[in-house]
């Protein structure tokens, strides 16, 4: 048994009133109040209340003179949601590339968690479809997919915006940010394990894909096997070829071609 005896400031004034709760532990009436006559003193108070508890139930309710309710139990449960993130990161995405990256929800409380809704702004970030409004049980889990697909160069930011019941705040938003990357073509080859000439160094040709058209794109000495093209477009293909050099320029067969398409 708890005996509470609140102070009469927080009682109306000129006032007070006895309140006792009968609970029935776990059986049908889960709880309710009896009310007592007003009188001038309680318990050497002259103003306040006096609530006696004698058990614990799945739900109280205690309310009187001063207005305040107190709720526990199912009618007072935690709706807490948990995030897994406060904010998604893509980092460097590769132009007309879509990365993705997930953003999990979870009831962490004793009570069910609602999820009315969730919207996203940003150029090039999208969410996949997700079916809301939904209810999760604790322990129940919803995974939010948002994608980056940069169809431009440079940096780029969002919001994901959540809206629920949860106890915690019902809006919750998360921030999205990536960079949109210029593609590029990585070349790599092998030095000749034999050459009638020393080789002096190598010459790599592009030529649009499909096409005879074929330049000079680079020329490199002998300890290069290796070149980057970073001037490529999206949407179209690049053809190439490697051929090593002596020192009189002159120049070996060429390498087999490659094609690259650009997404």
């Amino acid at each position: 048994m708890f005996n509470f005896l609140v102070p009469p400031q927080f009682g109306r004034l000129g006032t007070a009133r006895n309140v006792s709760l009968c609970l029935d532990p776990c059986g049908s009436n889960p709880g309710h109040a009896h009310t007592g006559a007003p009188s001038s003193t309680l318990n050497g108070w002259p103003m306040g209340w006096s609530v006696l508890l004698f058990c614990c139930c799945s739900s109280l309710v205690i309310s009187g003179c001063g207005g305040a309710t107190i709720e526990t139990g199912a009618a007072g449960a935690a709706r807490t949601l948990s995030i897994d993130a406060t904010s998604v990161g893509f980092g460097n995405v590769f132009l007309n590339t879509s990365a993705s990256q997930s953003v999990t929800l979870t009831p962490v409380g004793t009570a069910p968690v609602t999820i009315n809704s969730a919207a996203l702004t940003g150029v090039g970030f999208t969410l996949s479809p997700a079916p809301l409004p939904v209810t999760l049980n604790p322990g129940q889990v919803l995974t939010l997919v948002v994608q980056f697909d940069p169809a431009t160069a440079g940096a780029a930011t969002g919001q994901l915006t959540i809206v629920s019941n949860s106890s915690t705040g019902a809006l919750t938003v998360i921030s999205l940010s990536g960079t949109g990357a210029p593609h590029e073509v990585e070349l790599s080859w092998s030095a000749p394990s034999s050459a009638y000439d020393p080789i002096a160094g190598y010459h790599v040709y592009r030529a649009p894909g499909g096409t005879p058209s074929f330049q000079l794109l680079n020329s490199l000495d002998s300890t290069q096997t290796a070149y980057v093209d970073g001037a490529v477009q999206s949407g179209r293909s690049y053809d190439y070829f490697v051929e090593s050099v002596d020192d009189f320029g002159s120049e070996s067969v060429q390498s087999d071609v490659i094609t690259v398409a650009i997404p």
